[in-house]
C-alpha cells in the first residue's frame, strides 16, 4: 500500500496531516502581519517596530518596549512549534498549533493593553472603525486571526461542540459592548482599569476596589473563554469562570446600590447591563454542564451490556467461575511462554505476545495506546501494561467507561467488549 493510500485509510493519519497544513497556515498568516503598515498607533510594521526595539531607537515606555520583546519571543516559538509539528502525531500537533497561537494572541494583547496605558487610549480607538467596523491595522488584524485559528482548531477537536465554545467567547466579548455606558458615577468599562477618585470613605473604598476587579474580571473572562476553545470538552473551567463573575456583578450591584442609592440604579445601564449578561452567561453555561452530565450518562448507560443471567448468591457475584479462571489462566500463560521463547531465543526486544493488543489495527493500536497504556494510574482504572496481566484492567475498564466513552471509537470499543466477554 502506498503512503498516499494509507493516509486516505487512516483516519489518524488524515488528521495529522491536518494539522500540519494548519500549522503552515498559522505560520505564514502571522509570518504576513508583520509587513502590514499600521500598528493602530504607529504608522509603521510590527516588523519596524522590531527591528527599533533591537536597535534600541524605539520611542515608547518601559511596557511598550516590554510587549515588543514578548513578541519576539512569541514569533520564536512559532517558529519552533511549526517545525515540532512535522515530527509528532496528530494530537501533539494539534497542541502545538494552539499554544502558538495562544502565546502570539497573549503577546499582541499585551502591547494592545501597554499601548492604551501609555497613550491613553481605549479599546475603541484601537479596534473600531466607523466605516469598517473592525479597524484595519495590523494590531487588530492579529488577534482577529488568532481566534479565527482557536475557533478553527477546535472544531478539528471538538467538531460540532466547538460551536458550544465559540457561543462561550461570544457571551465573553458581549460585556465589552457596554463600554460606553455608566458604571459608577461618570466612569466606563475600560475607565475602570484605571484610577478613580470615588468618595473618601469606606464604603467609597471597598466600591472603588470591587469595580476595578469587574473590569479585570471581565478580562480574565474573556481571556479563559478563548483558552477554553482548545480544552477538552469536559472541563469545569466555563463553569467556574461563569460562576465568579456572577458573584462578582451581584457585589458590585449591591456596592453600588448602597453607595449611590438604589433607586438611583437606573442611572448606571453599564452595571446593570453587565449583572444581566452575567446571569445570562451563568444560566448557558450550567445548561450545558448539565445536558453534558446527562449525554454522559446515557452513553455509558447504551455502552455497557445488560447481564445476560442473574447471580444466584453473593459468593457468585463476588467470586469468579473456577471453569473462567482457568481460562484466563490459559489464555496468560500462553502469552508468557512466547515471551520466555522470545527471551531464550535473544530476541528480548521484540514485541511481547498480547492476544487482545496484538488483534488491534494500527489506528485502533495508537488509540488504545493513546486511551489506556499512557494513562495516569489513577481514578480506579489501571493503564493497561502490553503482554501483563490485564484482568484488572479488563473487569473495570467498563465501570469506568463514563470517563473515556466520548473518546473511543466504536470498533475498538467492540473489541474491548467482546475480549471482555471471552474473560
Amino acid at each position: 500500500m502506498s503512503k498516499s493510500e494509507s493516509a486516505r485509510r487512516d483516519p489518524a493519519e488524515r488528521g495529522r496531516i491536518l494539522q500540519l497544513v494548519l500549522s503552515l497556515i498559522l505560520f505564514a498568516g502571522f509570518a504576513i502581519l508583520l509587513f502590514v503598515p499600521n500598528t493602530a498607533y504607529y504608522d509603521n510594521t510590527f516588523l519596524e517596530l522590531l527591528l527599533q526595539i533591537l536597535k534600541g531607537s524605539f520611542i515608547g515606555n518601559a511596557a511598550l518596549k516590554a510587549a515588543l520583546f514578548v513578541i519576539v519571543i512569541a514569533y520564536a516559538v512559532l517558529l519552533v512549534c511549526t517545525v515540532a509539528a512535522f515530527f509528532c502525531r496528530r494530537v501533539a500537533a494539534l497542541a502545538f498549533n494552539a499554544l502558538k497561537t495562544l502565546i502570539l494572541l497573549a503577546a499582541f494583547a499585551f502591547f494592545a493593553i501597554a499601548l492604551i496605558g501609555n497613550y491613553g487610549l481605549n479599546v475603541i480607538d484601537i479596534f473600531y472603525s466607523k466605516n469598517t467596523i473592525l479597524a484595519i491595522n495590523s494590531l487588530s488584524l492579529a488577534i482577529l486571526f488568532g481566534l479565527l485559528a482557536l475557533a478553527v482548531l477546535s472544531f478539528t477537536a471538538h467538531r460540532a461542540y466547538a460551536v458550544v465554545k465559540v457561543l462561550f467567547v461570544c457571551f465573553s466579548v458581549s460585556f465589552f459592548f457596554l463600554e460606553r455606558q455608566a458604571f459608577v458615577e461618570n466612569y466606563s468599562l475600560f475607565d475602570l482599569f484605571g484610577s478613580l477618585q470615588l468618595a473618601d470613605s469606606a464604603l467609597g473604598t471597598a466600591t472603588r476596589i470591587v469595580f476595578q476587579v469587574l473590569a479585570w474580571a471581565t478580562l480574565v473572562n474573556f481571556g479563559l473563554a478563548v483558552l477554553t476553545l482548545v480544552l477538552p470538552r469536559n472541563n469545569p473551567l466555563d463553569t467556574l469562570r461563569a460562576d465568579v463573575l456572577f458573584v462578582i456583578a451581584l457585589a458590585a450591584l449591591a456596592l453600588l446600590g448602597a453607595y449611590a442609592g438604589f433607586s438611583d440604579l437606573l442611572g448606571f445601564p453599564g452595571t446593570i447591563g453587565f449583572g444581566i449578561l452575567a446571569l445570562a452567561q451563568l444560566l448557558f453555561a450550567h445548561a450545558f454542564a448539565l445536558l453534558e452530565h446527562f449525554r454522559r450518562k446515557r452513553a455509558a448507560m447504551q455502552a455497557v451490556p445488560a447481564p445476560t443471567e442473574e447471580p444466584s448468591s453473593e459468593e457468585e457475584t463476588h467470586l469468579p467461575d473456577p471453569a473462567m479462571q482457568a481460562s484466563i489462566d490459559e489464555l496468560l500463560q500462553t502469552e508468557r511462554r512466547a515471551l520466555r521463547l522470545q527471551a531464550e531465543r535473544g530476541y528480548a526486544d521484540a514485541p511481547i505476545a498480547d492476544t487482545f493488543y496484538d488483534s488491534l489495527t494500527p489506528a485502533e493500536r495508537e488509540e488504545f495506546d493513546r486511551l489506556f497504556v499512557r494513562m495516569p494510574d489513577e481514578n480506579g482504572l489501571p493503564p493497561y501494561r502490553v503482554g501483563g496481566d490485564n484482568r484488572d484492567f479488563f473487569r473495570k475498564a467498563f465501570i469506568y467507561l463514563g470517563k473515556f466513552r466520548d473518546e473511543i471509537s466504536d470498533g475498538l470499543l467492540r473489541k474491548l467488549y467482546d475480549y471482555s466477554e471471552r474473560l
